[in-house]
């Protein structure tokens, strides 16, 4: 009996047109497993020593979109997605209306991962908005898109968006724009680096003090000799969960001299200023912390560490200047980074 076969789209230029991709590819993926492991001081930056942190970066950083662009326009995540795409064709438009999905789904890589607004799109297309949830339905049932209680997911995934942007943008020119929160891979890796910046300047705080301008704060600061360092998610007594940029841990004495502490450091890499909504979220995220993490909370010193390559709202600061937590706008988090050994800049965000 004859079987009908999908077989993956081919790529749309010759592999020899661009010839050090690969080893690009490789080189990224090869420093996203060093940090992963996190197997040494250089490694929890950027990359083997052997390689450069400097070149490694310039390398990496600055070719990354143009690696990801002709994969996207041209190679192999192009092939994937449009093989996709032509795979679930029948299901996505099983209502005869292909292009009220093309838009819609146009719209909803403007969203990144945040719920959708099945109302609004329904009024910039002067749609019914059972129709667009309808045809969402179809979408999430060809695996493009996540359902949750609260709503419409998008993948969190900026090579999908790229692509639908790439291959739908250019016939939908003409629609007004739902949202600007995606930031693309340039901007993705370097708010990594931001992460793993603060990360690795917590690992060598040791007990120098600090001058406490770089935190916001009219007195020197101390910068406490951590325990533990890292990144998690915690979720105490099943509740709301919390993602943790940065945290440290520090034990001081024994006794009745016995004392202990935790910082949390909340990053944001981006142009817009943090907001007092999201402060006030990072002192959740804290309370999560030590509920998860401690039997006796009320005891463990705990500070507050917003970081952000925006800087800060007015009406942020004016909290702060009261609230005792600490801040770090760019110039700050660069000079912290320079006097802790960083070779290089945290890149100015991009819009």
């Amino acid at each position: 009996m004859y079987e009908e076969r999908i077989t993956p789209v081919e790529e749309r230029m010759p592999y020899e047109e661009f010839t050090d991709r690969v080893e690009l590819l490789r080189e990224l993926d090869l420093w996203i497993k060093d940090i992963g492991r996190m197997a040494s001081s250089s490694t929890s930056i950027i990359s083997p020593k052997r390689l450069g942190k400097t070149s490694l970066l310039d390398r990496l950083v600055n070719n990354i979109d143009r690696v990801l662009a002709y994969e996207i326009e041209y190679g192999k995540i192009y092939g994937f997605w449009q093989t996709h795409f032509d795979a679930n064709r029948e299901l996505i438009n099983s209502d005869n209306d292909s292009e009220l999905g093309k838009k819609i789904i146009y719209y909803f890589t403007k969203y990144n991962n945040e719920p959708v607004d099945i109302r609004e799109i329904a009024g910039k297309l002067d749609i019914p908005p059972a129709d667009v949830e309808k045809k969402i339905e179809k979408l999430r049932e060809a695996d493009l898109v996540y359902r949750a209680a609260a709503g419409f997911y998008t993948f969190n995934d900026v090579c999908l968006m790229r692509f639908i942007r790439f291959v739908y943008g250019r016939d939908l020119e003409g629609l007004d724009k739902v949202s600007n929160k995606e930031q693309g891979a340039y901007n993705v890796v370097k708010g990594r680096f931001l992460e793993l910046a603060v990360e690795n300047v917590m690992r060598k705080f040791n007990e120098e003090e600090l001058d406490g301008k770089l935190f916001g704060q009219k007195n020197n600061v101390k910068a406490p000799l951590f325990r533990n360092v890292g990144s998690k998610t915690v979720q105490p007594d099943n509740s709301r969960a919390f993602q943790i940029d940065v945290f440290g841990k520090w034990e001081y004495g024994l006794g009745d001299a016995y004392r202990k502490g935790l910082w949390i450091a909340e990053c944001k890499y981006r142009m817009q200023p943090m907001t007092l909504h999201e402060a006030k979220k990072a002192i959740e995220a804290m309370k999560a912390f030590l509920k998860a993490e401690y039997e006796s909370p009320d005891e463990v010193f705990r500070i507050v560490w917003l970081v952000s390559t925006g800087g800060f709202t007015a009406e942020l600061l004016g909290f702060l200047s009261k609230s005792g937590m600490f801040y770090s706008g760019h110039d700050e988090i660069n000079e912290i980074f320079r006097l802790y050994g960083g070779g290089i800049k945290i890149p100015a965000p991009e819009s």
